[in-house]
């Protein structure tokens, strides 16, 4: 059986590392669409709120860091 599932490029953006694990949604028809991943050897989530339609990314977005690390400092 086929996959039902089609993907389509909306938007493109450069990562200053290695992505090792990427996320996105909604769960919901009514939240906003969003991008979480991590990089490769550093301990911060990237939070990404993607701008609606046709905007692309890099005119209007902003990437949050949530530190993953317990001690709050910056080890990985």
């Amino acid at each position: 059986m086929p996959c039902p599932l089609r993907w389509v490029l909306r938007r493109n953006f450069e990562c200053s590392g290695n992505p090792e694990g990427l996320v996105f949604g909604p769960l919901d028809a009514d939240e906003e669409a969003w991008l979480a991943y991590t990089e490769r050897g550093d301990h911060q989530l990237k939070y990404i709120m993607l701008p609606e339609g046709g905007q692309e990314v890099g005119v209007d977005y902003e990437i949050r860091k949530f530190n993953l690390n317990p001690n709050g400092d910056a080890w990985v």
